[in-house]
């Protein structure tokens, strides 16, 4: 446990400021500082940012960190969004130099929306199809240490009252530090499912189509996302949510991603990719089962329907790496992840790289997986973009962080909600394939929802 207290960050901050000076060639760039700080809970410091951009990535068992604020940002639409964001955050975190030791190396946050172009109306107004930020005040996480930085403009060093308001304005938001960690209250708020979009007889007719073009020969598999709208009175504070999140999903990776009055956040199952120099991990995670069922571990591994959607998201990802791949592997068979209320087949692939490749080129090969999207892959996502009653936003899309080495983690955004006001828009798909049946697949979804939905307390 660290003894670093919070009056001791502010002069220790500016002191690492003050006594630093770039090269005159780099005073527009930005200077990060990082100093010990205390342990404390990341949902309270996440809350501490209420009513700026922030950013929580608190995956089990690796880093976790809050962001707030931002020192730069880069936004990017359409087809070209991933190699624009690539470029432009190279230039970006090469303009980052750290004023001091310690501390994680400089990243930006962010994701991108499932489709190429930015979100249309006013649900998601303010997620951009590509949008990653440089955090002005960061805080990050690691087993018993923990960091606070900011990230500064060059040309603000030159002036000490803006470094004095650079230092109290990163301070005043961790004084939820060392708060004790919040319950939810006794009493549940009262919720009202106000729609399903689709609703039931919209979801058949939608599976039906879906199964018409796999009949065709256009699809092997095309998967259905549904949107399950709640008022809460009161809505739950979004520490209270992130906290039971990490109760009822603890193995899972949970994130949120706040834009003005809008939350998004979630805890998800799956990850898309890791990667540490030519290292890389990811997953396929597809064919589901209640497990309140007893035999829903032995019914998953014997049933043909999952083991064949199950596999074509396998082979999709081995295409994806075979052109970048020295090695790769994966077992023969998958076995099963359980989660609290539901079991997945699981398939874990690694291998390495043959040469330098940046985390978001492999988000790009691999966005959208046929677990969120189908087979083919791109076919897929188009058809469901033409088809589905409306976008799904930032919903199974990819987010996550990169560093300037081009190393980087990422999830795929699932058991997911967004928050506006009052209301939560609670998301969930499913797998169609020839086999499915339209009235279990939506029975799955309601599986699904009822992580975030025990979450935010509906009943």
């Amino acid at each position: 446990m660290q003894s670093a207290s919070l009056s001791h960050l502010a002069p220790q901050l500016s002191r690492a400021l003050e006594g630093w000076r770039p090269p005159r060639a780099q005073e527009d760039g930005f200077a990060l500082v990082s100093v010990p700080a205390p342990l404390a809970p990341l949902e309270n410091v996440f809350a501490a940012g209420q009513g700026e951009h922030s950013f929580l990535w608190a995956p089990s068992g690796s880093t976790q960190f809050v962001g707030q604020g931002v020192a730069a940002e880069v936004i990017a639409d359409g087809e070209e969004r991933f190699s624009r964001v690539r470029i432009e955050l190279q230039a970006l975190l090469d303009r980052v130099k750290c004023a001091g030791d310690g501390g994680p190396s400089p990243r930006v946050f962010g994701g991108f929306s499932f489709h190429p172009e930015a979100p249309s109306g006013p649900l998601w107004e303010g997620f951009h199809a590509a949008h990653f930020v440089l955090p002005r005040t960061c805080y990050a996480r690691a087993q018993d240490q923990a960091w606070v930085s900011l990230c500064v403009r060059v040309g603000d060093l030159n002036e000490p009252t803006l470094v004095r308001e650079h230092v109290g304005h990163g301070i005043a938001w961790l004084e939820g530090l060392m708060a004790r960690r919040v319950s939810l209250p006794a009493a549940p708020p009262a919720s009202l499912r106000i729609s399903n979009v689709p609703d039931l007889d919209g979801w058949q007719r939608l599976v039906a189509a879906i199964q018409n073009e796999i009949a065709a020969g256009r699809f092997q598999k095309i998967v259905a996302a549904r949107r399950a709208v709640c008022r809460l009175d009161p809505m739950p504070a979004p520490q209270q949510v992130l906290e039971r999140l990490g109760e009822i999903a603890g193995d899972c990776a949970r994130f949120a991603v706040r834009r003005g009055d809008k939350l998004f956040l979630g805890a998800t199952p799956e990850w898309l990719i890791r990667k540490q120099g030519n290292g890389f991990q990811t997953e396929a995670l597809a064919g589901s089962r209640s497990s309140r069922d007893p035999d829903a571990e032995r019914e998953l591994l014997s049933s043909q329907k999952d083991l064949r959607e199950h596999s074509l998201v396998v082979e999709e990802i081995l295409r994806a790496f075979e052109p970048l791949t020295n090695e790769i592997g994966t077992p023969q068979r998958p076995a099963i992840r359980r989660l609290r209320d539901i079991l997945h087949l699981h398939t874990p692939i690694a291998g390495s790289l043959r040469e330098a490749t940046d985390v978001l080129d492999l988000v790009e090969r691999l966005h959208p997986t046929p677990a969120v999207g189908g087979a083919p892959r791109l076919g897929a996502q188009r058809w469901i973009a033409e088809h589905e009653p409306e976008k799904r936003g930032w919903y199974a899309s990819p987010v996550g962080w990169v560093d300037r080495a081009g190393d980087g983690e990422f999830v795929v955004a699932l058991r997911s909600a967004l928050l506006v006001d009052n209301v939560a828009h609670i998301f969930a798909g499913a797998g169609i394939v020839a086999e499915s049946d339209a009235d279990l697949e939506f029975r799955e979804t309601e599986l699904k929802l009822a992580a975030m939905s025990n979450a935010l307390g509906a009943t």
